[in-house]
């Protein structure tokens, strides 16, 4: 159930071997409670094969992997193979309780930024009921415990839920028998599902505006941000370039003649269907 992309790309002697998951702090219920999920894994050292650790969190999921020289392929898989399937949850309620309290104390502070309040009311008013326009649900998260992260971490690390990609200066026909000797066998008898993603918006929220005080503010800060068409392969590279001539255009009208910005940025991303 495991997907698998290969790619031979560049001149460099390099590999990328990396691990994505669905799952992320956005997408699961109640939201954002896999800030909490911690974990340990027994892969080594990667720089004993000169490469070094990559990934972070997303929205709708995770990535890591292992940046290396083509020629320590082989045990640039091992160690992604190994942290993965080594993985385990290593929550704790007095862990737990000691981080919640650092959070909630830092949240309280948040709270009493106007910069806050109008990144909030920015996602509420794009997407209803967006997680990154909610503070945590302390109550539904409170009522978890080990073996809830547990399940998580393993639905999360599971084949038919998992995507493992191999880009660099590589074989394709000997990178493909050595995923497939080592990656093949993993969790046979129990392969997973894939988890869910970002929910479709069948409506589109109307035009709205939200003005938000900070007494404290030398200038005003203004964010706008719209729907456009889903993110496809075949509109990435025109959804850059109207990026990069919104930023100029923009840049030039209002900082440049006016001197009205110290400066004026656009970009789009994605969240599953939606685009912005």
């Amino acid at each position: 159930g495991l997907k698998v992309f290969l790619a031979k790309h560049g001149s460099a002697p390099f590999v990328s071997v990396g691990l994505h998951t669905r799952g992320g702090s956005e997408t699961v219920t109640p939201a954002r409670f896999t800030d909490f999920a911690f974990r340990t894994f027994t892969a080594q050292e990667p720089g004993q094969i000169a490469g070094d650790w990559f990934g972070g969190e997303l929205g709708d999921g995770q990535v890591f992997g292992i940046e290396a020289p083509s020629g320590n392929l082989h045990a640039a898989l091992d160690l992604v193979y190994d942290r993965t399937t080594s993985t385990i949850s290593t929550w704790d309620s007095r862990v737990f309780e000691r981080v919640e309290d650092v959070e909630k104390r830092r949240l309280k502070t948040q709270e009493k930024r106007p910069d806050i309040w109008a990144s909030r009311a920015l996602w509420n008013l794009l997407i209803p009921g967006s997680a990154r326009g909610t503070p945590y649900d302390w109550k539904a998260i409170e009522k978890l415990g080990s073996s809830d992260y547990d399940k998580w971490w393993k639905q999360v690390l599971a084949p038919k839920n998992d995507t493992l990609f191999v880009v660099g200066d590589i074989d394709l026909v000997e990178t493909e028998k050595l995923v497939t000797g080592m990656w093949s066998k993993w969790r046979l008898d129990n392969p997973g599902e894939p988890l869910p993603g970002y929910k479709p918006m069948n409506t589109l929220p109307s035009r709205q505006i939200a003005l938000v005080d900070d007494q404290d503010a030398t200038q005003a800060n203004i964010q706008v941000g719209c729907h456009l068409k889903p993110k496809e392969i075949e509109t990435d590279a025109a959804k850059d370039v109207l990026s990069a001539m919104l930023s100029q255009d923009l840049f030039v009208a209002i900082r440049k003649r006016a001197g009205a910005s110290y400066g004026v940025y656009a970009f789009d991303f994605a969240l599953g269907d939606t685009s912005l």
